[in-house]
């Protein structure tokens, strides 16, 4: 049975609905989905969906208003099942899909108030049971990617040293650790480490951001920054790291799925709900971002060898 997946959430809501993604393809073949484009090609070249549509697309957006038009009622006609991830169940979207595919199935993707279950274990226990599998998912770089991001770190310096990738930006400020911090990490760690130390940034960094970032790294040697990479090869990047240090975002989430060593620094967000998933991450939590220290994200790198990570306060990492 084909299916086809809606879901626009960003990229980390995404893949945090992987493990839903790839139960859903127990049916027979991988399904398809409808998702921001960038996010839609990462997913079909690491197998996880086999086709993607853009959500911008006019045919997909005249779903969100509820009038869905003629060519995109005859392409889902094509699918014997449909699932809309969603925040609410008799959201405009929903039920403009019902109407045209009676087998469409709602994955609400926030639990309600008092569960405390991960987001990615609630929305994988509204499958029919045949296709639970908690099973971890891990994303595959395609070998493409991996060599556009190897030719964009040799321009940036990379020789080989050993990669650490710091990702200080995040959808909103709030969950931002403050700029200074990253570059004294960047400091410790290429004194300690002798990594070569890479700042990844996007659009969440802004402009003024961004120029520290530069004017940071322009003055230091085993340092660069990577701006607005394609987000396939951004992936490309983080599968060559040895260790990730990021806020709560799209791209931490990435780094994890990747299978990246992966320090996630949490601040308003609860990691219990919303933390990155993969074989070896490690969140440090606090009230507010300024709650986390240099020396308490050091010593989480330390661990880093181990490649066996927990979730933390700082007050366990005697802050």
């Amino acid at each position: 049975m084909r299916a086809l997946i809606f879901h626009d959430g960003a990229l980390g809501d995404v893949l945090l609905s992987l493990p839903c993604i790839t139960a859903i393809g127990k049916h027979d073949l991988p399904p398809d989905i409808v998702c921001r484009s960038d996010v839609g090609r990462l997913l079909v070249s690491s197998g996880i969906v086999l086709g993607a549509f853009s959500s911008d697309s006019r045919m997909f957006s005249t779903w969100y208003a509820g009038r869905p038009d003629s060519a995109a009622r005859e392409l889902i006609g094509g699918y014997g099942r449909l699932y809309v991830f969603t925040r609410q169940e008799g959201s405009d979207l929903a039920l403009a899909i019902a109407s045209a595919v009676p087998d469409t199935r709602v994955i609400i993707t926030v639990p309600p108030e008092g569960d405390r279950k991960h987001v990615a274990e609630y929305r994988l226990r509204q499958l029919e049971a045949a296709l639970r599998d908690a099973a971890p998912v891990r994303l595959t770089v395609d070998p493409a990617f991996r060599q556009q991001a190897g030719e964009a770190l040799e321009r940036a310096g990379y020789a080989g040293q050993g990669l650490v990738v710091l990702q200080p930006g995040s959808g909103g400020r709030h969950k931002c650790w403050p700029l200074e911090r990253y570059f004294a990490l960047a400091e410790r760690l290429a004194d300690k480490a002798g990594a070569f130390m890479l700042f990844l940034t996007g659009p969440a960094e802004g402009p003024a951001i961004r120029a520290q970032i530069r004017q940071f790294v322009g003055s230091r040697t085993r340092m660069a920054t990577i701006a607005d990479a394609d987000l396939p090869v951004s992936a490309g990047l983080l599968a060559q790291c040895g260790l990730f240090v990021g806020n709560d975002s799209g791209i931490t989430h990435l780094a994890a799925a990747i299978g990246a060593p992966v320090i996630a620094l949490f601040g308003p967000t609860d990691p219990v709900l919303w933390a990155p998933r993969g074989g070896c991450v490690r969140v440090i939590a606090a009230g507010a971002m300024e709650g986390i220290s240099v020396e308490a994200v050091l010593a989480a790198a330390d661990d880093a060898g181990a490649r066996a990570f927990s979730v933390s306060s700082p007050r366990d990492l005697k802050i």
